[in-house]
């Protein structure tokens, strides 16, 4: 069934007859339909002032969800998913997502003004202008067209405002929340802003004075709606959009763009049956969109969180939930990359409604996005904050806490004052036991959660396990191994499993610079092969130089790069030879690549198959390589370190 009207933020890029895209939002090819400028210039010169007249849409209202933010500003929240953001048409209001989701009380107050009649209309004057000799099909179309056409454009004014609200004390939201409602309805027939605020104002402002509160307001048509100088406040929002219709009626501005379905034409619908294209109808997705776009910001504000945490993990503990998530920085960086997949996945099922709508109900069936909340409620918690959570008071009003398990003290009642030489009734010592014993008991619970939150991680993942010989193994599956050198990662080898095993991780507890100075990778030709091989290398660490390999006359290639102060190898990428030649199938390239983007390589890498190597999240740059060697390198695999255990 052909689609109604549609409407769509205006910006300056946008021009009539321009192909659109509704379910994102998004402008396509310029003159997508032709018109008769002499007819459109007509219905201009008809318009007079003397005959406008306006239609004023004004709410304001508590909001929970990010998309009835979406839904009221008239945004597109396919738009908003891709973009990773919620902003209005030019970057003109930017929505902080964390600190709406964060919020306890969220308020959205919006005007919306259009004056009749609406300008530029096409849609009696315009005709179908397919670009020639081009074939398309429905996705080539969409993706050139758009699913409909801007038709005309609406002139007069829309003001949006957020306001979020951090209650600083819970027991205060439902007044704060009926003191909000009294302050709209009682302000609804302002017409003018005014620096006197009156007595409803004052006690607004009083309430709010104990909240945390972020305003965000954004308007077009109606000029200047409030002085420069003066700070927005909950209350001056609110009569300023009570003043603002009349605003606009003297300084209107183009803001809505009047967008038409391209099968509403029926020499359209002609066409498109006679070269098999169908416009996609996005009125069964919106509501599907919506949710994804929920889900997406919680995601975002998980992420947010978990950031936080990454920065000072000595902040916070593991929260009481099953499955808590540990505060250790392998936990933290595998749960943000996780979350990120899922966000990822919200993106797919977006580009494949913006295709086929029609295919809702099998996205919906087949969807893998798990909700946001299994990441919410799992992840660790401040410190201060799961302290005072676990308190609570005894039957006989004495602070007790919940996670310290029998050993719950109340102080005990002062000793009786005895008379002038009488010995008193109390030994000073029977006081402070209670005290040591308190103290003792939570300094073993706490100690024994220390233990818990600092538990041996691997030195590698499975895959790499699965690519090493067996001294490499058993290196790395040592449980002594795990723990003396975990702050290491090894990372894929390459190369031949012959020769002697080394480890440049065993000879960096003597260095005196924790971190590669400079290194030299040198190749030479050995034995009846095509190219050359890493013959030996030496990496320096301040007044120690590591050799692997037998240093052998002039090198053929060599890789040399010195290393300043913070800058880190962040890439390395390895190659070896695809046939094993005289016992050995040596590394035949290097590459590697630094945190300040410097990028160098030596050997021949065309043909060959290459492992790249990055640093795992909360590890640096390259400390050095393990791996095999004997007259030559004859396989290499990196270590990434960190800066702390």
């Amino acid at each position: 069934m052909p689609g109604t009207g549609l409407l769509a933020p205006y910006n300056e890029s946008m021009c009539l007859g321009q192909g659109f895209n509704s379910f994102l939002q998004t402008p396509c090819v310029y003159n997508a339909v032709t018109f008769n400028e002499s007819k459109v210039v007509a219905e201009r010169a008809g318009a007079s002032p003397a005959g406008v007249s306006q239609v004023v849409s004004y709410s304001a209202r508590f909001v929970d969800k990010i998309s009835d933010v979406v839904r009221t500003m008239n945004l597109s929240a396919g738009s908003s998913i891709k973009s990773g953001s919620i902003e209005g048409p030019g970057n003109s209001l930017s929505v902080d997502e964390t600190k709406f989701l964060s919020s306890d009380l969220n308020v959205v107050v919006s005007v919306k003004v259009s004056r009749i009649p609406r300008l530029y209309i096409l849609l009696t004057y315009y005709t179908s202008n397919p670009i020639e000799h081009v074939q398309v099909n429905n996705d080539k179309f969409l993706d050139i067209y758009g699913d409909c056409y801007i038709s005309g454009f609406i002139e007069g004014g829309e003001l949006h405002g957020i306001v979020s609200i951090k209650v600083l004390d819970a027991s205060n939201k439902k007044d704060i929340e009926r003191a909000i409602k009294e302050q709209w309805i009682g302000i609804g027939g302002a017409a003018e802003v005014t620096d006197s605020e009156g007595s409803g104002g004052s006690q607004l402002i009083s309430i709010l004075s104990k909240t945390e509160t972020t305003i965000c307001v954004s308007w077009s048509g109606g000029g200047q709606i409030k002085s420069e100088s003066g700070e927005w406040s909950l209350d001056t929002l609110l009569r300023t959009a009570a003043a603002f219709p009349a605003r606009v009626a003297s300084c209107p501005q183009h803001t809505w763009a009047i967008l038409t379905k391209y099968d509403n034409d029926r020499d359209f619908v002609l066409w498109a049956d006679k070269n098999k294209i169908t416009i996609p109808q996005y009125q069964g997705v919106q509501a599907y969109v919506s949710d994804l776009l929920d889900m997406y910001m919680a995601y975002k504000n998980n992420i947010a969180k978990l950031q936080a945490v990454l920065q000072n993990p000595k902040d916070y503990v593991m929260s009481s939930a099953p499955e808590a998530i540990s505060t250790t920085i392998a936990a933290l960086a595998g749960e943000r990359k996780k979350m990120k997949a899922q966000m990822g996945l919200i993106v797919k099922e977006i580009d494949i409604l913006c295709i086929h709508p029609e295919k809702i109900e099998e996205v919906e069936e087949r969807s893998q996005i798990r909700p946001p909340e299994e990441w919410a409620i799992r992840l660790p918690v401040p410190a201060c904050s799961a302290l005072s959570e676990t308190a609570g008071t005894d039957e006989d009003g004495q602070v007790s806490y919940g996670t310290v398990e029998q050993i719950s003290w109340k102080p005990p009642k002062a000793p009786t004052v005895a008379a002038k030489g009488s010995i008193p009734t109390a030994e000073p010592e029977a006081v402070f036991k209670p005290t040591l014993s308190f103290l003792e008991g939570l300094i073993k619970k706490v100690s024994s959660e220390v233990v818990v939150s600092t538990c041996i991680l691997p030195l590698c993942t499975p895959a790499v396990e699965a690519e090493m010989c067996a001294d490499e193994l058993e290196f790395v599956s040592s449980s002594r191994n795990k723990s003396e050198f975990r702050s290491y990662r090894f990372d894929m080898p390459c190369g031949s499993a012959t020769g002697l095993y080394f480890n440049d991780a065993t000879e960096l507890q003597t260095a005196s610079e924790a971190w590669p100075t400079r290194i030299d990778i040198n190749f030479s030709n050995w034995g009846p092969r095509e190219y050359p091989i890493v013959g030996w290398y030496y990496i320096q660490y301040g007044q120690v130089t590591l050799l692997r390999g037998q240093e052998a006359g002039t090198p053929i290639q060599t890789l040399s790069m010195d290393l300043s102060q913070g800058e880190f190898i962040t890439k390395v990428k390895l190659a070896a030879e695809n046939i094993c030649k005289a016992g050995v199938s040596g590394v035949i390239y290097v590459e590697v690549e630094t945190s300040q983007g410097r990028v160098k390589s030596a050997g021949h890498a065309l043909g060959h198959h290459i492992i790249e190597g990055t640093p795992p999240a909360g590890f640096l740059g390259l400390k050095g390589f393990y791996g095999r060697h004997g007259h030559v390198v004859e396989r290499m695999g990196a270590i990434w370190g960190r800066n702390y255990p």
